[in-house]
């Protein structure tokens, strides 16, 4: 929930929210800390433990993002290395035109749009395709 005083924040700055649940992102943060500042009253300054408490958060954010960054390139990395243990393997996959299986072997491993694929008889598959390897 964006307080009353945050949300006329962010309508000064005109920082838009982005995503359905108008989550700010470090850009949206940093512009409001420094419109924060800018328009401060000097007679009453902003305590010290407030202030430092929002870059502890903005820290916090940032660490949290780089973690999540990092976490989904190791994945990828894993599922990367799972598909490639398969490279001239025999696989069996689902998904033949009468309904059958399919059967042939493993000639590549890539990646298409952060998902492992590999290349059976010239077609691409998903991993969880394969029903049986030989």
């Amino acid at each position: 929930m964006i307080t009353s005083q945050i949300q006329s924040l962010i309508n000064s700055t005109g920082v838009k929210s982005s995503g359905p649940n108008q989550i700010l992102g470090k850009d949206d943060f940093l512009k409001l800390l420094i419109t924060q500042l800018q328009n401060q009253d000097y007679t009453k300054v902003q305590d010290d433990k407030e202030f430092i408490s929002q870059l502890a958060q903005f820290s916090s954010m940032e660490q949290t993002k780089q973690m999540a960054d990092n976490l989904s390139s190791l994945v990828q990395f894993q599922q990367l290395s799972q598909a490639s243990s398969l490279l001239y393997t025999q696989v069996e996959l689902k998904g033949g035109q009468d309904g059958g299986n399919i059967k042939g072997m493993v000639s590549e491993v890539k990646m298409v749009q952060g998902l492992p694929k590999i290349l059976v008889n010239g077609t691409e598959y998903d991993l969880d395709s394969i029903v049986g390897i030989k």
